[in-house]
């Protein structure tokens, strides 16, 4: 079996074993993390899913139709509105260029065309989902994190502003596509990057039980020393963190499936009341995590200049 105990992050050599993954949800069994010694960064150990191998798993995989839902009517609309209110009070350029890289549905970037933004670009590696966005003014491709920056829709273009929400987690080698960016970046773009957290309290508490590691599908879960080790490596000395109050609630349904009774919790979840009250549980320990600085969620900006 290959595996690795390089941080991908910080490239310390030494790591500790922190926990074997289980079926639920979005992850699958036996696929064990490393933490890093160094930066903290949560790892999967095994390298013998490539990048070509896991991005067919993930296109076959990651859509599941019968996967377990917080909010049943978490639509596209509701997508696209908090990512509009997530951006709106941002000093940003209407005028300027964009790239959402792993666009998925396309919900950022209407959100952004609602903004008034007109030089809008973005693609993902699932057909599917690429077919489905179609709104003018947006134009979208398919490609993979290896050689999206020679696609014909881009190869002769610099963007101004590239955006990474929950990418860098999924990359087989998150050094190498920053690298990409920079082939298509100017010396003063900013890169905005989201990315679930290595050293967030439910990741700490529940371990394979979280609802954030996905195996293999996050294959590195940074902390912020790990995250701004490889931006600096990378070039991009200015990095700037955002206090971010983005929830990724997952406690209850976290402890429900350590307990093994995730279908009792689901049917529980019919109830309203008990839904209600369910997420007023979660909106406890996610603000508690946020007080204590172990927020589930890193929200970035970085530039080279």
């Amino acid at each position: 079996m290959n595996k690795h105990k390089i941080c991908p992050a910080c490239n310390y050599k030494k790591s500790e074993f922190f926990f074997e993954s289980v079926n639920k949800d979005f992850s699958v069994k036996k696929f064990n993390y490393l933490k890093c010694k160094n930066c903290n960064s949560v790892f999967l150990s095994k390298k013998n899913y490539s990048n070509e191998k896991l991005e067919k798993f993930h296109i076959d995989n990651w859509h599941k139709k019968d996967a377990f839902k917080y909010e049943k009517n978490n639509s596209k609309n509701k997508n696209i509105n908090r990512w509009y209110y997530t951006y709106k009070n941002f000093k940003l350029n209407r005028k300027l260029s964009v790239l959402d890289v792993g666009c998925g549905n396309g919900s950022f970037l209407i959100a952004f065309k609602k903004m008034k933004f007109k030089k809008l670009y973005g693609f993902d590696a699932d057909p599917k989902i690429i077919n489905n966005i179609k709104e003018d003014n947006i134009k979208t491709f398919v490609s993979n994190f290896d050689n999206f920056f020679l696609h014909k829709e881009i190869s002769k273009l610099k963007f101004d502003y590239i955006f990474l929400h929950d990418v860098l987690e999924h990359s087989y080698n998150p050094s190498k596509l920053l690298q990409n960016i920079k082939k298509v970046i100017k010396k003063n773009s900013q890169i905005f990057i989201k990315i679930p957290s290595g050293e967030c309290l439910q990741l700490e508490m529940l371990k394979e039980y979280n609802c954030d590691t996905m195996a293999p599908f996050h294959r590195t879960l940074f902390s912020k020393k790990g995250i701004s080790f490889l931006l600096k490596k990378r070039g991009f000395k200015k990095i700037n963190f955002f206090v971010s109050n983005k929830k990724n609630w997952g406690w209850t349904r976290g402890i429900s499936s350590k307990l093994k009774c995730e279908k009792f919790y689901e049917k529980l979840r019919k109830n309203k009341k008990f839904k209600k009250f369910d997420f007023e549980i979660d909106d406890l320990f996610e603000k508690i995590s946020i007080k204590i600085n172990k927020e589930p969620i890193i929200f970035l900006k970085c530039s080279q200049n």
